[in-house]
């Protein structure tokens, strides 16, 4: 008698090819990290290049849709998408081996469904759960802004200090309907201030335009009064939501600390805490602080080593910019290049991107101040996603001292 284990491979009826989804995700992480370091950013010809190339890759059958439909202006940003949009196929392995098998059935249906799944209550003072959407594609704080006060759930990241929401009268470019979120203006709030002064910002996938406001807002029960909501601290001499928080004396350090969590551990622990650092959610011997060496205004680390399997990979005088808003770890050809190929069963897909088998079990780790920080397997696999390296630590970034602080979490 031979067994073998059975392979179920999911599909939808409005499948986009995961190389699509790939290479929307490289085109948005490549337009931040040129911004956030100063270079020039790809043009849109550019990254519309890089997303036709990727579907003439694909088989005919599966470049017909895109045919039909045009290139990248009709994709759903991954951040914006509905259960209706944004598809690939999946591919569950199940066996009573104990080693990751493919991707979790957990994170298959939130994948599916566009889950929202809630926090714990955070425990520690000054701190908001962070919510996961769908299967670890985004984190989501909720604070309350108006009068009377509502809820709003704001995407945490540490790549912006932008403070945004949508407001009464927003509609869709795509068919003028009325946009589908939690809504800001007089109508809603007493204390809503409208300057009338435009902002606008560009995006790796889309953009927006507004006017400058002002409003009340409570974070974890701390309250600002007629704070502005507003974009770059640089162009609108606004402060952010953690200088705002010290300059009014709610909190002592302009520290913010993070506890990213995985969808696929069942814990919903992740948190966001402002003033210091939550000590439930990481080990403090493992606790190693650095400069921040970035000048732009984002939280850039050295980084002393990428190691896979044990063997150091001699990259040399690389820097890493941390931003809990980029999806996938974004780096040079080479040396991407150079660590998939010390990946086992990893191969290059048409000279565009790497496959790495979803079953990986590779030990791979990057090394800052002396400390090594292991990743998960789970998380290098492109399908499911998340923030790849933040969720194998709890980060801590200090403006005051311009230091960032990370430590293995509990």
């Amino acid at each position: 008698m031979v067994t073998l284990p059975i392979s179920r491979f999911y599909r939808t009826t409005n499948d986009i090819p995961s190389a699509i989804i790939h290479q929307q995700h490289a085109n948005r992480g490549s337009q931040r990290l040129a911004r956030m370091s100063g270079q020039p950013e790809p043009s849109i010809n550019d990254l519309r290049g890089r997303l036709r190339a990727r579907i003439t890759a694909l088989p005919p059958r599966l470049q017909q849709p895109f045919d039909r439909f045009g290139l990248l202006e009709d994709f759903i940003p991954p951040m914006t998408r509905n259960k209706h949009q944004d598809k690939t196929n999946y591919t569950v392995v199940k066996s009573h081996d104990t080693r990751p098998q493919g991707f979790s059935q957990k994170d298959l249906l939130a994948s599916d469904a566009n889950t929202y799944t809630p926090s714990n209550h955070p425990t520690y003072n000054n701190s908001l759960g962070l919510a996961i959407s769908a299967n670890d594609i985004g984190y989501i704080a909720t604070v309350q802004i108006g009068t009377p006060p509502r809820d709003f759930n704001l995407l945490v990241d540490s790549g912006s200090s932008d403070l945004w929401v949508g407001a009464e009268n927003c509609i869709s470019e795509s068919d003028g309907s009325p946009c589908a979120h939690q809504l800001l203006g007089s109508t809603s709030s007493s204390t809503f201030n409208d300057s009338s002064l435009v902002w606008s910002i560009s995006y790796g996938t889309g953009h927006l335009t507004g006017h400058i406001i002002q409003d009340n807002i409570a974070i974890a029960g701390m309250k600002l009064i007629s704070h502005r909501l507003t974009r770059e601290l640089s162009e609108q001499h606004t402060n952010t939501i953690v200088d705002a928080l010290q300059i009014a004396g709610l909190i002592k350090e302009a520290i913010t600390s993070y506890k990213i969590s995985r969808l696929d551990d069942g814990k919903n622990d992740g948190e966001i805490t402002f003033g210091g650092m939550d000590p439930t959610k990481y080990d403090p011997q493992s606790l190693v602080t650095v400069a921040n060496i970035n000048t732009q205004g984002f939280w850039e680390a050295k980084i002393d080593a990428f190691v896979v399997e044990g063997r150091n990979l001699g990259f040399e005088g690389r820097t890493a910019i941390i931003d809990t808003g980029t999806t996938m770890i974004i780096g040079p050809a080479n040396d991407v290049d150079a660590l998939h190929n010390k990946i086992p069963g990893s191969k290059l897909d048409n000279s565009t991107s790497w496959i790495i088998p979803c079953t990986t079990t590779v030990n791979l780790s990057i090394t800052i101040a002396g400390r090594q920080f292991q990743l998960d397997p789970r998380d290098l696999v492109f399908l499911p996603f998340g923030d790849v390296f933040l969720k194998n630590v709890y980060l801590s970034t200090n403006t005051a001292t311009n230091q960032i602080t990370m430590a293995n979490t509990t």
